[in-house]
């Protein structure tokens, strides 16, 4: 998918929540900035993240779309080393990132891989989330792109 397509897609900087679907096809070491080197297995793995800022859902996602040269966030290291196979948004004014770690972190079918990874800055345990297999996640989106 070209990235301008990606955009139209995403709502045009529309403000939101939004979980990244990756799939990490072989157990690789990642060191992820100074959070720390860890192992990450092969499977799925979900990071919820939020877009309230200049261009919103649209500009975040397409910066993890591609492949940063100059990570910035803790998902940029990871996302190096994974296909991403989808995007789930939502574009509620109200904050959903934090519930939404909630609702993946209660999943019988996930676990959580890193403490803190993509949640420094608030008081949740983790954004991140992994899966052996693939998990619905439609009944906490309005929309989901596949790549």
């Amino acid at each position: 998918m070209a990235v301008t397509q990606l955009k139209a897609q995403l709502g045009s900087g529309k403000p939101g929540t939004y979980i990244l679907c990756l799939q990490l096809a072989k157990q690789q070491t990642v060191q992820v900035g100074k959070l720390g080197c860890f192992e990450f297995k092969s499977g799925y793995y979900y990071y919820v993240g939020s877009a309230f800022g200049p261009g919103g859902v649209a500009a975040r996602c397409t910066h993890h779309y591609k492949i940063s040269t100059k990570p910035r966030w803790h998902i940029d290291y990871l996302r190096a080393h994974c296909k991403l196979e989808r995007i789930v948004l939502s574009f509620e004014l109200e904050h959903q990132e934090h519930r939404w770690a909630k609702y993946l972190g209660d999943l019988e079918e996930t676990i959580l891989p890193v403490q803190g990874f993509g949640s420094s800055d608030c008081a949740c345990e983790s954004h991140l989330f992994f899966s052996e297999g693939e998990i619905e996640l439609g009944g906490v989106s309005q929309r989901v792109v596949d790549i």
